[in-house]
């Protein structure tokens, strides 16, 4: 795991977002702690509501992150020896995908795209070079799942009711729709 600043992020970027951190960037929810990959965000911050919505990860990206955390005892150490900079032991990442999503808008209510899992290699060129360098074919079944808003995350909102949450970058800068909004 690589701390990156907010601005360093670009689209295509895995993220990994733990309780009560600001969201960095808008993403498509793939997996969460929650074994359904269900995640509660606090908005406050992009329409002003206090009570917490409800985000869904796609069912077939659930298992593709895992995280272990450290002991409780372990992030209690660090914390008051001030060194404590996130309870996350380990990642690993197995996905390969391609995230096709609308131009960006402005509408918090609105959002729909697709996600190709085990992507074909042509696919992957077709996008313009989006993804550099292209992965190699995967050996699973190639398929196209939609995106909605469900499966969204904003910038600058919070995770509340998991202790983490995994994302793909889809929008980033100016192109947020918190950005978009004006806040």
């Amino acid at each position: 795991m690589v701390p990156t600043y907010w601005k360093d992020l670009i689209i295509g970027d895995i993220v990994i977002v733990q309780k009560d951190e600001r969201i960095p960037a808008d993403l498509v929810l793939i997996s969460s702690e929650h074994k359904d990959g269900v995640a509660h965000l606090e908005t406050s911050t992009l329409d002003g509501e206090k009570h917490l919505k409800p985000r869904t990860a796609l069912h077939e990206t659930l298992t593709s992150v895992q995280i272990e955390l450290l002991p409780d005892q372990e992030i209690k150490t660090l914390k008051s020896s001030k060194k404590y900079v996130h309870s996350i032991q380990s990642i690993k990442v197995e996905l390969e995908a391609l995230v096709s999503v609308q131009q960006p808008q402005p509408s918090i209510y609105k959002f729909e795209g697709f996600v190709t899992l085990n992507p074909k290699q042509q696919d992957v060129i077709h996008e313009a070079n989006k993804i550099n360098p292209a992965p190699q074919a995967g050996s699973g079944e190639t398929r196209t799942i939609p995106l909605t808003i469900k499966n969204f995350i904003f910038k600058g909102t919070k995770i509340r009711n998991v202790q983490w949450v995994a994302g793909i970058v889809v929008y980033t800068g100016p192109h947020t729709k918190i950005q978009m909004n004006g806040a």
